[in-house]
């Protein structure tokens, strides 16, 4: 992706250490679940195409969508030379609210994916590996999803309440999503409370809006993630 990735570590405010239980279980529970039949919840979202995937095409096709709690996620690949070493692709993560975008209508520059208009803000995209296992976290310019743009206080505080609780594409999926959301929730957080600064860092006094079209500026914050040593944190 074309940036420095900051380093894994395990010194993270947690708010709620039972959740990051919770999601872990989440996480097991629907890996445990599809090897019974051989698959895993990453084979079961790559299979929602049916065949070879496409660069930029989103899985599953549609998106996936939760109208009670308004949170939806997507997966897609990117070029390879826009990847980081060992990603395949990598699942955004949403929640639509009604506050109020903090960016004027008259401001938003153009979009390469735009989620679809239920007033979604991109939380956060989890870079996953061949096998699904995530490896890295990162938050994203504006331009880069449309989302309604949020601060990074009110962005965190959606992370509070996603969950997708309908079946479609496939209940063990979404359990398998739920789970990593929950798993990777502060480290998502601490990326996206450091994300205003580095736009503060940045912007041009003369033109405050400009910095969220900046496509130089394309990743304000990421960080690598390692499953094995979360889980070895949390079994301390």
């Amino acid at each position: 992706m074309g940036r420095e990735i900051a380093p894994f570590t395990t010194d993270v405010e947690i708010d709620n250490f039972d959740e990051i239980l919770s999601g872990a279980s989440e996480v097991v529970a629907a890996l445990e679940e599809c090897s019974k039949d051989g698959s895993s919840p990453f084979s079961r979202l790559l299979n929602t195409k049916g065949d070879q995937i496409s660069e930029w095409e989103h899985l599953p096709p549609k998106d996936c969508y939760d109208p009670e709690t308004r949170s939806q996620y997507y997966y897609h690949v990117h070029k390879k030379e826009e990847r980081i070493a060992g990603e395949h692709g990598h699942l955004h993560i949403f929640r639509g609210s009604d506050i109020p975008s903090i960016i004027p209508i008259s401001e938003i520059g153009e979009s390469s994916h735009k989620p679809k208009k239920r007033n979604l803000t991109h939380l956060f995209a989890l870079a996953l590996d061949s096998k699904g296992a995530p490896i890295a976290i990162f938050t994203t310019n504006h331009f880069v999803c449309g989302d309604n743009w949020l601060s990074s206080d009110d962005t965190a505080k959606l992370l509070e309440g996603f969950n997708i609780g309908v079946s479609e594409p496939d209940p063990l999926i979404n359990l398998w999503v739920n789970g990593l959301v929950k798993l990777c929730k502060p480290w998502a957080k601490a990326l996206l409370l450091r994300r205003d600064h580095e736009f503060n860092k940045r912007a041009d006094p003369d033109s405050p809006f400009a910095i969220y079209k900046d496509r130089s500026f394309e990743i304000p914050t990421s960080s690598y993630f390692d499953f094995i040593q979360v889980m070895e944190f949390l079994n301390q």
